[in-house]
């Protein structure tokens, strides 16, 4: 409502009710409801209440990002008797040609089996079995029983070259060669354990004696 040429104002306010008067003109004002105002019996506005703002959803991965595959850590493989289970017949541990306790090396040679993500890394276990003179140096048959047991088919001349240019020993395994000391860390890893827990064993068995 546009108000002329006036020049005197007068207000009189009742609550929600506001009158006004300017000049000849009389303009009453009313509050009726929250946020709404009436001008002389008309609703010329409403006060809009502040929007609250919606909590932003979250993006959905990129197409880059979605095929970045998760690594994985190494596996932790549990050092407890009760968790080192063969999971190969007793027909199985007879031929595979483990001399000693083929039902404990095999165990932890599956349990061992996803850091060996090489054909070569077979190698470490063998050749900590040969430095403790619990396989016979025999690399062909070493292959065989790895592709029965395994499922991981290995190439025996290739291994063979690697050994001769190495050696049998992996303690002796240079350490300027990146791979090659990886090779050696899961051997030592592999004999480290085998003889942690033929300790328990024997501490066990003390415990035992002693009462």
């Amino acid at each position: 409502m546009k108000i002329n040429n006036v020049t005197n104002f007068h207000f009189n306010n009742h609550g929600n009710y506001i009158e006004i008067t300017a000049g000849e003109q009389p303009v009453n004002l009313t509050l009726s409801a929250p946020g709404e105002v009436t001008l002389n019996g008309e609703k010329v506005g409403a006060s809009s209440a502040p929007e609250t703002p919606e909590a932003p959803e979250a993006s959905a991965p990129s197409a880059d990002e979605a095929d970045v595959p998760v690594v994985e850590p190494e596996a932790e493989v549990p050092m407890a008797d009760a968790e080192l289970v063969c999971p190969f017949t007793e027909a199985q541990q007879k031929a595979c040609g483990i001399k000693v306790r083929p039902d404990v090396v095999l165990a932890l040679m599956h349990a061992l089996q996803p850091q060996y993500v090489q054909k070569v890394d077979w190698l470490s276990f063998y050749t900590a079995l040969l430095c403790r003179g619990w396989v016979e140096e025999n690399l062909a048959a070493w292959c065989r029983m790895v592709k029965d047991l395994f499922a991981v088919e290995l190439d025996s001349r290739t291994l063979n070259a690697d050994l001769r240019a190495n050696g049998t020993d992996y303690t002796q395994w240079t350490d300027l060669d990146t791979r090659i000391v990886r090779r050696k860390r899961l051997a030592a890893d592999f004999d480290t354990r085998l003889t942690e827990y033929f300790e328990r064993k024997r501490m066990a068995i003390l415990e035992e004696v002693r009462g």
